[in-house]
């Protein structure tokens, strides 16, 4: 089945990648494209350490980055597929698709916080 990713894209720019699931599995293919330049080039894949929104972004001055580098090592793999499973079955209120605003706001103040925390909380144990 064919899922395209619930991100708000301004008709006529060049989407993303469509989620493909097959027997009810969630795998992600590590060269999923996440975005697309105007042109169709590749800007962002899943194995990237940096996400680049910019071409669905609807402000000039708007964040458009999802930076993966700064989640230590040993979540950075778990936010990435919390992240990429937010852009697949997530909405915003009704129903409706993801802006970038939002898709970064659930990053920058849910994800990555709690990739902090989660570091904090195994160093403390250990």
């Amino acid at each position: 089945m064919s899922i395209p990713l619930r991100i708000d894209i301004r008709e006529g720019l060049n989407r993303p990648d469509d989620f493909i699931q097959n027997d009810g599995s969630i795998y992600i293919e590590q060269d999923f494209v996440i975005s697309r330049n105007n042109d169709g080039t590749v800007l962002s894949k899943y194995s990237d350490d940096n996400w680049d929104f910019s071409p669905y972004k609807s402000n000039i001055r708007q964040n458009h980055m999802l930076n993966f580098e700064y989640i230590d090592n040993e979540n950075r793999d778990i936010v990435k597929e919390l992240m990429f499973h937010r852009l697949v079955v997530g909405g915003g209120t009704n129903g409706s698709l993801l802006s970038v605003a939002t898709i970064v706001n659930i990053f920058l103040s849910c994800l990555r916080p709690l990739a902090n925390f989660s570091n904090k909380l195994l160093n403390f144990r250990t």
